[in-house]
């Protein structure tokens, strides 16, 4: 007598409106391929265009956790600049409001509103 066991994904239900979606528009796949392929390109770039240092599934997986944070970072560092974040002061005023609009980075040690009143 035969027995099968059928697994079932607890994300099943998301993944068949996933597969619906791409299968009514195909020419998704191809703009989302085309935007990893500069992540991934940039990330074997810095792996010297050879394969991962690590062996094993869990080393690997940790080397490949590793570029892919050190690339978010430094895509966050080109995005918002050195400085980090910025916010806008609503108490900024006179010749300092008009000059930056009122910005001023979120963790500057000049950042005090006592300092400015």
């Amino acid at each position: 007598m035969w027995h099968f066991l059928i697994l079932i994904s607890v994300h099943e239900e998301i993944l068949v409106r996933a597969r619906d979606r791409l299968a009514a528009e195909p020419a998704i796949m191809r703009k989302r391929t085309g935007l990893v392929e500069h992540p991934f390109g940039t990330i074997k770039d810095r792996h010297g265009r050879s394969g991962l240092l690590c062996r094993g599934l869990a080393l690997a997986g940790a080397e490949m956790g590793l570029s892919a944070w050190a690339y978010n970072f430094t895509r966050v560092l080109n995005l918002v600049g050195p400085d980090g974040p910025v916010r806008r002061d609503p108490v900024a005023n006179g010749t300092r409001g008009l000059l930056n609009g009122g910005l001023e980075p979120l963790h500057s040690s000049t950042n005090h509103r006592s300092s400015r009143h």
